[in-house]
């Protein structure tokens, strides 16, 4: 079971995850970069729900509490090789 995060825009592009960690609150701000997006294509996707799928997916490998405090999605693929269809078979249905 994942821990409750809630997600807010900080910007148009920049989010905010919100988590509780081991030793108290934790924030990671999630950079859902225009590129990315397209490339993966979900620019029919809100940034909200891309940073929200993101953090979903990294919670099922490791504690919110261990991730950087600021994430780009181009990082994230580059460390999980299945990133990138799994968010659009969670995102696009595809």
């Amino acid at each position: 079971m994942s821990p409750q995060v809630r997600i807010e825009a900080i910007d148009e592009d920049r989010f905010l995850a919100t988590g509780q960690g081991e030793d108290g609150v934790v924030e990671v701000r999630v950079l859902v970069e225009e590129g990315f997006v397209d490339r993966v294509g979900l620019q029919q996707t809100s940034g909200a729900d891309i940073a929200e799928a993101t953090i979903a997916y990294l919670l099922g490998h490791q504690r919110i509490d261990e991730l950087p405090p600021q994430l780009e999605l181009e990082d994230v693929a580059a460390a999980y090789d299945d990133f990138e269809e799994e968010l659009r078979r969670t995102l696009a249905g595809g």
